[in-house]
């Protein structure tokens, strides 16, 4: 009863749900994350945000849940910590861990653009739907004003000279 809707949805006879995928060398269909999730960054790069959690969960065993989202024009994620095997574990400082451990070597192994950036830990369930799908609009406030960067930016003229020619030759 809604043909607006019905219409945007049904082309050619073919029912377009908005899911991204793909199709291995035996045929299977592989659905990797939604259109509209797609986060754009200011460069123009797109990049799928599951993609980037499923790396960040794979990392860690202490990763409970993450999500990424993009905020103040740079990509960043929320982490979940599994408090009670990193307290078994006998990891004390939980902000230095998920920097080197986990954030670090995620930024390691994906492409330049795709790299996290800033990143914040919370000690609450991230929001989800009555389907238990991420909130991913809600992140950003959930990530409040704390925020934890990778690394302190030294202030010397060099460095930044250095920074604003790499800043301009990848947003080509």
């Amino acid at each position: 009863n809604q043909p607006e809707d019905t219409a945007a949805v049904i082309k050619d006879g073919l029912l377009h749900t908005g899911d991204l995928g793909h199709l291995d060398e035996k045929g299977y269909l592989h659905i990797t994350g939604r259109k509209k999730e797609i986060i754009v960054l200011p460069n123009g790069k797109n990049i799928n945000p599951e993609e980037v959690e499923l790396a960040v969960m794979k990392q860690s065993a202490f990763v409970k849940e993450t999500g990424v989202f993009l905020k103040d024009g740079i990509l960043q994620a929320i982490i979940l910590p599994d408090f009670r095997k990193m307290n078994d574990a006998g990891i004390k400082d939980i902000e230095e861990y998920f920097r080197w451990q986990v954030i670090d070597q995620v930024n390691r192994k994906v492409t330049p653009y795709k790299k996290i950036l800033r990143f914040h830990t919370t000690s609450g369930e991230l929001p989800r739907t009555r389907l238990g799908k991420l909130r991913r609009y809600q992140l950003p406030d959930l990530a409040g004003e704390r925020k934890t960067a990778i690394q302190d930016e030294p202030k010397i003229r060099e460095y930044q000279a250095i920074k604003k020619f790499l800043e301009d030759e990848t947003q080509q």
